[in-house]
């Protein structure tokens, strides 16, 4: 579907050019990159569908198949119109229980209609208490220990913010023996004792 140029000529000007434009009618098409959406309480998401039609499709977003959602203070929809595309945005704010669940969107023409599905679910967070379940897996030890607010971990000669921890270390059981953590064909030095009183502190700011 699009535009062609006939050009005629014979050697002797001037050519002559025709340009004609093909279209092909047919019913919506939709593919939606995400299907299964995690949000929090509090938040804003925005769900993503994309559609194909000819003539160009109506296009609407709908909650649980139960009512035809429009544009207010808590859903903002928009259209991107290209050619015979269109990209569907809907906008959720301020998210609170009664928004999770299923949104479809719909697109129809005069010659068939489709829809597709987007499942919207909660996502729960939830702190670490106990600091003998703590486990450092492939981190970087100073932004672990800066995201809980203990940036006092600069002053700590043997730890440097360069140091990535991979795989998986269990420190439960520190003591003021020395673990090695490898990278590569490096190999560094972080004492148990040290990783005990980060994790304290740790624990005590989030109580």
């Amino acid at each position: 579907m699009g535009a062609y140029l006939c050009i005629a000529q014979n050697g002797v000007p001037p050519s002559v050019s025709r340009r004609i434009v093909l279209q092909v009618h047919f019913p919506p098409m939709i593919w939606i990159p995400n299907q299964l959406i995690g949000a929090t309480i509090g938040g804003e998401v925005t769900l993503d569908c994309n559609t194909e039609a000819f003539p160009l499709s109506l296009n609407y977003w709908t909650k649980d198949d139960n009512y035809m959602i429009v544009s207010s203070d808590k859903f903002k929809t928009s259209n991107s119109e290209k050619s015979y595309k269109v990209h569907m945005k809907l906008t959720i704010k301020n998210i609170d229980s009664s928004d999770f669940g299923t949104y479809r969107c719909y697109a129809k023409n005069s010659l068939g209609s489709t829809q597709g599905s987007i499942r919207l679910y909660e996502i729960h967070y939830s702190n670490a208490k106990e600091p003998s379940t703590a486990r450092i897996q492939s981190m970087n030890v100073y932004n672990m220990l800066y995201m809980f607010g203990y940036n006092q971990v600069k002053q700590k000669k043997n730890i440097k913010t360069s140091d990535t921890l991979e795989g998986e270390e269990d420190y439960s059981n520190a003591s003021n023996t020395s673990n090695s953590v490898k990278r590569g064909n490096h190999q560094k030095l972080i004492t148990n004792k040290q990783i005990q009183q980060m994790l304290t502190q740790i624990e005590k700011r989030s109580q």
